[in-house]
């Protein structure tokens, strides 16, 4: 806006389980960058019902909130003829592999629909036996079609093509010149920048994962950190040990949001468990995981493949939180939110 002379639409889709810290940084962005903001929420039946379906389905207790960042900025854009749309980091080039940066990843409709949406557009909800939804509960998740897409020349491109990308630098720019808030603390990471907006992200999302694939975000962000010169392999087996296998508080909340008991929860993503990393008990119908990496610490080729450290370690606290974050579902109290 300031440096190209550009006038920044900001649009963004409400999933209803925002934190104050959140919340706050939202408003924080809309107050000093003085940019339009498009805000979509959907009601909190329609939620309640997606994040019980998709639990069963897919494991996913979050598959709204996919379907909305990924779709509703495209409605955006077809409605108003806005043809270029601007993403922060390329997510397969920065943290999984899939791509590199020097890629030029653009966003696609096949990227969205295969993993953002875990192969479900909302017409295969509708057309399910089972289906629970009506076209309302569904209405922002229906991605334009690629006549509509073309008659603007729609491109979604992504910041981290263009400049040197460091999610963790990058915050620690926006504490140190606009302000952004942290979270306080974590259940199931050491990583207190990503993920700050809502309550399961890092919670209950993540814990799925572990349920399903026996890794946790520790396992991510240990990766990331190590990668980067931050933190040697030790410490991140530790951070891994400590928090990958850790019971979310935020769970409770969750549980009671959608009206089910922690066994109906479990029972929901036993047929998603990966049995190549799960052992299951039908003595005591317990599920345990096969391995860990912290019976690795010592393997063979660890010094060969050591990477150099380079400091850096440790995240800034930057939060007016005390308490755990209850669901907010909108910005009440908030001047513009």
């Amino acid at each position: 806006k300031v440096k190209y002379g550009m006038n920044p639409l900001l649009v963004t889709y409400n999933h209803l389980f925002n934190t104050r810290v959140g919340l706050r940084n939202l408003e924080n962005l809309f107050r000093k960058f003085s940019c339009d903001l498009i805000r979509f929420s959907s009601n909190p039946d329609s939620v309640r019902r997606i994040a019980r379906y998709m639990l069963h389905k897919v494991g996913d207790v979050t598959w709204h909130y996919h379907a909305g960042i990924m779709t509703f900025p495209i409605q955006i854009a077809v409605k108003y003829r806005i043809p270029l749309m601007i993403w922060g980091e390329e997510g397969f080039s920065e943290l999984t592999g899939m791509f590199n940066q020097d890629d030029m990843v653009e966003f696609t409709k096949k990227k969205r629909q295969e993993h953002d949406m875990r192969g479900f557009e909302p017409e295969d909800l509708l057309n399910q036996p089972d289906s629970p939804f009506e076209l309302h509960d569904l209405a922002p998740f229906f991605y334009p079609s690629d006549e509509e897409i073309e008659r603007i020349g729609l491109r979604g491109i992504y910041l981290s093509n263009y400049i040197s990308w460091n999610g963790r630098a990058n915050a620690e720019q926006m504490i140190r010149d606009y302000g952004f808030e942290t979270a306080r603390e974590r259940d199931r990471t050491f990583n207190l920048y990503d993920k700050v907006d809502d309550v399961h992200a890092n919670g209950v999302h993540d814990y799925l994962k572990y349920l399903k694939f026996g890794y946790g975000r520790a396992t991510d962000d240990a990766s990331t950190e190590i990668r980067h010169g931050r933190m040697t392999r030790e410490q991140g087996i530790a951070m891994v040990v400590k928090h990958d296998a850790a019971r979310p508080r935020d769970l409770d909340l969750l549980l009671e949001f959608l009206g089910m008991t922690e066994t109906q929860f479990e029972g929901l993503v036993e047929h998603l468990r990966d049995e190549r990393i799960w052992g299951h008990d039908p003595a005591t119908g317990k599920w345990q995981p096969k391995d860990s990496i912290g019976n690795h610490r010592n393997d063979p080729g660890v010094e060969a493949a050591r990477l150099p450290l380079k400091g850096g370690g440790g995240f800034t606290v930057n939060s007016r939180n005390t308490l755990p974050d209850p669901h907010i579902m909108e910005g009440g109290g908030y001047n513009y939110l």
